[in-house]
């Protein structure tokens, strides 16, 4: 219907570990982040301000802190495979394998909006740019909502 919000978007927000050689499914970087199992907060905020506004579809991928192995499992790839919008906060050390992974998204389901975030791509949007459809830049709390919104 014209003019009435759809807010039914499965959108999937995923935080990569950091890999020694930077592949996705590279071995997990063991240095002094690795030393203590603080939980994510960025990517269940960004899930959390989504909800409040609307969108009931989101899932959180972050499997350096919810899976034993810190890889992503079947029943993620399939969450991936479905997803309308992919969400992938960046750090440098992990921009390497964030891009892989969009690359594989983008692979197994073309129509995907892949949206960038993060202290990497707001330093380097345009090299964001080469692997998703949106960067958003700085804190991506109010502009994430926004933007789902939008598509």
């Amino acid at each position: 219907m014209e003019g009435v919000l759809v807010k039914n978007l499965r959108v999937t927000v995923v935080e990569l570990p950091a890999t020694v050689d930077g592949r996705l499914d590279g071995r997990i970087a063991k240095d002094v982040y690795s030393l203590f199992r603080y939980p994510a907060r960025g990517v269940p905020l960004l899930a959390a301000v989504c909800r409040r506004a609307g969108f009931d579809d989101v899932v959180t991928l972050d499997p350096q802190y919810n899976r034993d192995t810190g890889r992503l499992d079947a029943d993620d790839w399939k969450r991936l495979a479905d997803t309308d919008v992919l969400g992938v906060s960046v750090i440098t050390r992990t921009a390497n394998q964030s891009f892989e992974l969009a690359q594989k998204v983008r692979a197994l389901n073309p129509a995907v909006k892949i949206v960038f975030g993060g202290p990497h791509p707001t330093a380097l949007p345009e090299e964001s740019l080469q692997f998703g459809d949106v960067v958003v830049t700085h804190e991506g709390d109010f502009t994430l909502p926004l933007l789902l919104e939008r598509l």
